[in-house]
């Protein structure tokens, strides 16, 4: 009768473990906070494959590696997903000293990463302003917080209070770091291009800001 018991009983585990070998399922965790319940098919550079189970049906679907931050295998192994932070991130908005106004106002700025190499900035304090571009050469790489940059800025300041209009360029050359919750900051030295010589040849521009998530 024991030996009876005990066969029911390693019957029902060996049931049991069986079960949930076959309905485990591998977990993909989303940028958006929500988890998928699938069985990993592959894992690309680009994308990854997977399969839901959807009662009879299995549907084979792909996401792209940057909507994901993690995935668990059902054995265990976990896949953390590097991001590009000017990816995740590619609206900013800072306070700015000194820089393309190229006084002691100091200005406020948009900005936003076309891709993670090109960003695109425009700015004002109410006297004067701006608009350019700039170029991340190493901007495209995965965790890349810390990245230098070069770039042009065309400056307008119209007639204010009976003075007259000035046009400049501002060429400047800088670092900008970027964490992952979001906090920005950078610092530039900049070639200066005016036409009526007036500002110096060099100038310095400093930034604080936040670049928002998509």
């Amino acid at each position: 009768m024991l030996t009876l018991t005990m066969k029911k009983l390693n019957l029902t585990l060996l049931f049991c473990l069986l079960s949930m070998l076959i309905f485990a399922q591998d977990k993909l965790y989303t940028t958006n906070k929500k988890v998928i319940n699938a069985q990993v098919i592959e894992i690309g550079k680009k994308e990854v494959k997977y399969r839901i189970y959807n009662g009879s049906i299995n549907l084979d679907l792909t996401i792209d590696r940057d909507d994901l931050n993690l995935i668990i295998l059902k054995n265990g192994t976990e896949y953390e997903i590097k991001h590009n932070i000017r990816h995740d991130r590619p609206f900013g908005v800072s306070v700015n000293a000194l820089g393309p106004t190229m006084n002691i106002l100091g200005s406020i700025s948009f900005d936003y990463f076309i891709i993670p190499q090109l960003n695109l900035e425009a700015g004002l304090n109410g006297i004067d302003y701006y608009s350019g571009i700039k170029l991340f050469p190493v901007g495209h790489k995965k965790y890349r917080k810390l990245s230098p940059y070069i770039g042009a800025t065309f400056c307008y300041c119209p007639e204010f209070n009976g003075g007259y209009t000035d046009y400049s360029g501002y060429i400047p050359l800088g670092i900008q770091y970027i964490s992952k919750f979001g906090l920005s900051a950078s610092a530039e030295l900049a070639g200066v291009i005016d036409k009526d010589n007036y500002m110096p040849p060099f100038f310095i521009g400093f930034r604080i800001g936040y670049h928002f998530s998509r």
